[in-house]
């Protein structure tokens, strides 16, 4: 075989492994130690809010009018369903473990630690944040408004936890996650549209039926959504490694074999 030839393939090798084998995240201590203890402070805060919530009374409960609410909300108030609860927990499960299903690749599974990390830390500020806006807003649950719903949950602290949406939040970052994860793994998949389209569909679901369960309003899925879906992008977001570009050029003629590399730092 030509010398040359044997050359150029074994650079397109090379360059082809470089490509291959450059992981898309890292840890840093100095950033870990910052999410870690902003994650804690909002755990605490969301804790203090949450254990806040006083229960409706029973003349709350009487006083309540639809009319008061907005027309996207207006509709749904009523709404009362268990075994939409019982999908809706099925489904968040589902998106939770979402993650866990790209460990089945090699190279993902060899950051375990960087991605379980990262995880942790979304899955703070998903559980956490909603606490702190429940706590603060104590919006009642469409659920209360329906004379059918059990007067006993009505009197619970847990009917005033409308606002926003916990499982929505959750189930949108696991989502969201996914599929960063992916795009990060996997630039070059002709799968990414179904892998984005698929997480988000099966958290879209969480949300409907949290919606028809009568847990939440319209609105306060749609905040949860945004939240979770802000929680998903950023996180991974932050622990990207800058793009280390190996450009490789080879001049060949019949005399000379030259090669050039070229680093390009984003």
């Amino acid at each position: 075989m030509n010398k040359k030839l044997v050359f150029i393939v074994f650079f397109i090798f090379c360059r082809n492994f470089f490509c291959i084998a450059q992981n898309p995240y890292q840890l840093s201590w100095k950033k870990e130690a910052c999410i870690a203890a902003t994650g804690v402070a909002v755990a605490f805060a969301g804790d203090h809010f949450d254990n806040a919530i006083k229960p409706l009374t029973l003349a709350d409960i009487a006083a309540l009018n639809p009319d008061n609410l907005n027309r996207l909300d207006r509709s749904t108030a009523y709404n009362y369903s268990t075994h939409a609860v019982t999908i809706s927990n099925i489904a968040v499960g589902a998106c939770i473990v979402g993650p866990g299903s790209l460990l089945l690749e090699k190279r993902v599974r060899s950051q375990l630690l960087t991605i379980g990390v990262m995880y942790a830390e979304a899955g703070m500020f998903a559980a956490f944040l909603p606490s702190i806006a429940k706590g603060t807003v104590q919006r009642t649950r469409p659920f209360v408004y329906n004379h059918n719903a059990p007067i006993e949950k009505k009197l619970e602290a847990e009917a005033r936890r409308s606002f926003f949406s916990g499982h929505t939040c959750v189930a949108f970052t696991s989502a969201v996650f996914t599929a960063s994860l992916f795009d990060a793994y996997f630039p070059q998949s002709n799968h990414r549209t179904l892998v984005w389209g698929g997480s988000l569909v099966a958290a879209g679901l969480v949300g409907a039926m949290r919606i028809k369960a009568g847990a939440h309003f319209p609105s306060d899925v749609l905040v949860g959504a945004l939240v979770g879906s802000a929680i998903g992008y950023t996180i991974p977001r932050l622990h990207r490694i800058r793009n280390e570009r190996l450009s490789i050029h080879i001049i060949a003629n019949n005399s000379v074999g030259l090669l050039t590399l070229n680093y390009k730092f984003h």
